[in-house]
C-alpha cells in the first residue's frame, strides 16, 4: 500500500508507478527476475530496485531512465511512455526534476591519479589557446570594421574592391576558432571472466553480459559513466590511459559506481 505521501491524490494524473507496472507485466509473462538481469546487464539488486521505485539506492535519473527504457522494450511495453511516467513519478516522489544537473560525483576517481596537476596544467593550456584564437578573432573584425568604407566617404582608385561581406570572412573566422568535444575512452583488461555494464552519460549501453578471461573492451563515450562490474578483482579499467584502481569502491567483490573526468 502506497505511503501518504505517494497517495494517488498526492501523485496526481500519475496513474501507475513505472517499476510497479514493469514488476506486474513480467510476472504475467513467467520470466524471471534472474533473466531480466542477465538480458539486460544488470545487477539483480539494481533490477529489484527498479521495480520497487526505490531511486535512493539507483544512480542519476539519465541512468534510471535508461534502464527503463530497455526494459520496457523488452517486455513489448512501450519505452517512451514508460520515461515520461518515470519523469513525472520521479519528481513527485524526490521532489527534485528528473532533468537536474548530476550531483557532484562522490567517488571523484580522477582526483586521486598522480598526474592530476599535469592534467591540470593540460587543460589550463587548452583554455589559454582558446582564449587567444578568440582573441585573434576579435581582433580581425574590429579592423575590418574601422577599414570599412561607409557610402559617400572615399573609395579607393583602380580595380574595384572585392564585394565579399564582411560578415562572411568573420564567420568563417570564428567557424575556425571552434574545436570538437573530444570523447572519453574506456579500457577493460579481463583477467578472469566478469559480468560487466556500462553506460554513459546518454545512457547508452556500450558493454553488458557475462565477458571471458583475456578480452579487452575497448569503449568511447561522453562521462559519467555508469559501471558494474561483478568479480571486480577479474577486470583492470583505465580511463583516458590512466589506470583506475577499483580497493576503494569494490564491496564483496563488485563494483558499482559512476565514473567522471
Amino acid at each position: 500500500m502506497p505511503s501518504p505521501a505517494e497517495s494517488p491524490s498526492s501523485l496526481g494524473t500519475l496513474s501507475y508507478r513505472p517499476g510497479e507496472r514493469l514488476r506486474e507485466t513480467r510476472e504475467k509473462a513467467g520470466v524471471p527476475a534472474e533473466q531480466i538481469a542477465a538480458e539486460l546487464g544488470l545487477l539483480p539488486a539494481v533490477l529489484a530496485a527498479l521495480e520497487a521505485d526505490d531511486y535512493a539506492v539507483l544512480p542519476e535519473p539519465v541512468f534510471i531512465r535508461g534502464y527503463m527504457k530497455r526494459y520496457a522494450a523488452r517486455l513489448g511495453l512501450p519505452p517512451e511512455e514508460l520515461a515520461e511516467r518515470f519523469d513525472d513519478f520521479y519528481q513527485s516522489k524526490t521532489g527534485r526534476s528528473p532533468e537536474a544537473s548530476l550531483r557532484p560525483n562522490p567517488v571523484r576517481v580522477l582526483g586521486e591519479l598522480n598526474d592530476k596537476p599535469r592534467r591540470r596544467r593540460g587543460v589550463r593550456w587548452r583554455w589559454i589557446g582558446r582564449a587567444l584564437g578568440l582573441g585573434l578573432v576579435i581582433a580581425l573584425v574590429t579592423v575590418a570594421v574601422r577599414l570599412a568604407p561607409t557610402a559617400g566617404q572615399w573609395s579607393w582608385p583602380g580595380p574595384a574592391p572585392s564585394s565579399t561581406p564582411v560578415a562572411e570572412t568573420t564567420q568563417a573566422l570564428t567557424g575556425a576558432a571552434t574545436l570538437p568535444a573530444m570523447p572519453d575512452k574506456l579500457l577493460l583488461q579481463l583477467q578472469g571472466d566478469s559480468q560487466i555494464s556500462v553506460h554513459d552519460a546518454d545512457g547508452r549501453e556500450l558493454a553488458s553480459g557475462l565477458h571471458k578471461a583475456g578480452e579487452e573492451l575497448v569503449m568511447e563515450g561522453s562521462s559519467p559513466f555508469s559501471i558494474e562490474l561483478k568479480p571486480a578483482s577479474a577486470v583492470r579499467l583505465q580511463f583516458n590511459g590512466q589506470p583506475i584502481d577499483l580497493g576503494p569502491y569494490t564491496v564483496n567483490d563488485i563494483v558499482n559506481f559512476r565514473l567522471s573526468r
